[in-house]
């Protein structure tokens, strides 16, 4: 039922369309515009898809080029992976596009210099294991000190691919005998090896006091209530972004790309890294929070948008507004200070008027649908536009949380919750399953509340 749903939907975007492959192609570089040895972008679907349809994963070319092709329409979401670098998940909407160019711009990892590694007494802590012994940490290959400072441990394989994490080398708590402070890569250090040799064996070797091939050009780390940035990314067509962005702020207003105007060889302009590393998401600050509020209303103010990227703009709005009052119960738990929220209610309107009740971009948040019952004081227009995604939504999570406030907000209505609208058709839709017995334990909670 919920994949036969999804496609009615995906079909009612191409109802007078012949669906075109669609294809997405660009370049994935590091910050300064290098070439990475290898990065790989692959595709997974974000909701119900045919997985057997899903593009297979691309590996750059020696000039970071890549392309890939989709067979149809739906929500996706591209991993790009970069050796030495941050990984990043973009999430697309593929509808009727021809093409979209995306150039895609890795954050490289910060290693720090190690300490410590001349002494055999931290080498037999520190093991590489993987997928070449089946990630058994007592197997794990011990590393050993060279003569050049450096240490290494040797892999026994034939495999042609190598994936390996480095335990052992840890601060804080968790220091190595006899050390006050430990400065390794990362707590757990993992990366992919390509093994070209003709050897049943590769050899991993670190220089503590080596510089990593790609300087991290980000100044500012972020800290315990910040998310750092993880990547760069630039649509060559402006709009073209609306197939992204909205999708991204619906799903986490985290920072984890931010758009450039131009892309360029040289790589991320310098007052572009500094701006960026000085506005990393603060999850105790209400700043950014209403400057994405603002950034949606100015861009549904765009000439010429899509009908399926205004609607994902208009998602996103209320995504951020659930966003918002989820930050602002944890403020309260901790006696921080609240700002007024400023709510656009003709966004609600358009809703209500032109976002098809089936979209599945309400998927990505599956509380956000009850901010249109809240923040409307349950108006009809939202009570009714709340009904028809319970009778059409895919999503059962949607389905639920709507099914479940609506039994809380009319339980003194009924005598018995098989009388309900909402029961009936939950029971026309799956049957009596769990989301059913939920919803008469709802029914029977709040009718025990009106008779305290």
């Amino acid at each position: 039922m919920k994949k036969t749903m999804f496609l009615s939907f995906l079909l009612s975007f191409t109802v007078h369309l012949s669906y075109a492959q669609t294809e997405v192609s660009g370049r994935m570089l590091s910050l300064n515009g290098d070439v990475m040895p290898v990065a790989t972008v692959s595709v997974s679907a974000i909701g119900p898809a045919n997985i057997l349809t899903l593009p297979e994963k691309v590996v750059a070319d020696d000039d970071g080029a890549y392309t890939i092709s989709f067979a149809g329409p739906g929500l996706y979401s591209l991993t790009v992976r970069g050796v030495f670098h941050k990984t990043v998940s973009i999430p697309l909407m593929v509808y009727d596009q021809d093409q979209v160019d995306i150039t895609i711009y890795l954050v490289p990892e910060p290693y720090n210099n190690g300490e410590y590694f001349d002494q055999q007494v931290y080498l037999e802590w520190i093991r590489a294991f993987g997928n070449f012994n089946d990630y058994d940490f007592f197997s794990g290959e011990i590393f050993r000190a060279n003569d050049d400072g450096s240490i290494s441990a040797f892999i026994k394989t034939e495999l042609d691919t190598i994936r390996y994490q480095i335990r052992g080398l840890a601060n804080g708590v968790a220091v190595l005998p006899g050390a006050d402070k430990y400065f390794p890569r990362g707590t757990d250090f993992e990366a992919v090896l390509y093994n070209t040799s003709d050897a049943d064996s590769i050899e991993l070797r670190f220089h503590p006091d080596k510089r990593p091939p790609y300087p991290y050009l980000l100044q500012n780390e972020a800290n315990s209530q910040q998310v750092p940035i993880r990547a760069f990314v630039h649509f060559h067509n402006d709009k073209d972004k609306f197939w992204s962005t909205p999708l991204q702020m619906v799903r986490s207003s985290r920072i984890s790309y931010q758009p450039i105007l131009k892309p360029s060889d040289s790589g991320v302009p310098k007052d572009m890294l500094h701006e960026a590393s000085n506005q990393m998401y603060d999850f105790l600050s209400t700043k950014p929070m209403s400057s994405f509020r603002n950034s949606v209303i100015q861009d549904l103010e765009e000439n010429n948008l899509h009908s399926q990227q205004t609607s994902a703009l208009l998602i996103s709005y209320v995504g951020l507004i659930e966003q918002q009052r989820s930050r602002e119960q944890y403020l309260q738990r901790t006696g921080r200070e609240l700002q007024e929220l400023q709510i656009h209610d003709s966004i609600f309107d358009r809703i209500f008027n032109t976002v098809d009740p089936r979209n599945p971009v309400w998927a990505l948040k599956n509380d956000a649908p009850l901010i249109l019952l809240e923040e409307t004081g349950y108006s009809s227009s939202a009570v009714s536009y709340a009904e028809r995604m319970i009778r059409q939504h895919a999503d059962d999570m949607v389905v639920r949380n709507l099914v479940l406030r609506l039994i809380e907000r009319r339980a003194d209505e009924f005598k018995d919750v098989r009388n309900m609208p909402y029961y009936k058709w939950i029971v026309e839709r799956y049957g009596e399953n769990n989301l059913a017995r939920r919803a008469i334990i709802t029914f029977e909670r709040m009718q025990q509340e009106q008779t305290r």
